[in-house]
């Protein structure tokens, strides 16, 4: 097989946060990381007879975190994650990942998540900006779509 033409960067995924009102906010200029895991709930058994397990599966989960920039301005992914943990009752926002960008015919993430932590080291020889981690969990399923041309 030959070598693929058609591979793609991260560099323009587009990354949608909703704030506490319900709006999509688009945060990829205050975001530099996000990290997705699916995962497949799994379960096995052994008979007496048998030497090898038996799987079953049910159900599907997402969780992942992101990782953004401490801003000032409001409604920047730091502003969206500090009222969400501090101001607001944690409850699910859309998430939504462009990949590789918003041009029609592209993937689609999107979903409901919560918000199960952040954390965030601030060190005084530290010149760069403050990076703030913060772990994520699905609430219900999360898609992978097509983005319509």
């Amino acid at each position: 097989m030959a070598q693929t033409t058609t591979a793609v960067n991260a560099c323009n995924i587009v990354i949608a946060l909703d704030t506490d009102a319900g709006v999509l906010v688009d945060i990829s200029g205050t975001a530099n990381t996000i990290n997705l895991e699916f995962t497949i709930n799994a379960a096995e058994g052994y008979t007496f007879d048998g030497d090898f397990p038996i799987r079953k599966t049910c159900g599907k989960d997402m969780t992942g975190s992101f990782t953004c920039v401490w801003s000032t301005t409001a409604d920047e992914s730091w502003d969206l994650v500090k009222g969400w943990y501090h101001v607001y009752d944690g409850a699910a926002r859309t998430l939504r990942i462009d990949v590789p960008s918003t041009a029609g015919g592209n993937d689609r993430y999107e979903g409901e998540v919560v918000l199960l932590s952040y954390s965030h080291e601030m060190t005084a020889d530290e010149a760069g900006p403050i990076m703030v981690e913060c772990e994520i969990a699905s609430d219900g399923e999360f898609l992978l779509l097509e983005i319509g041309t």
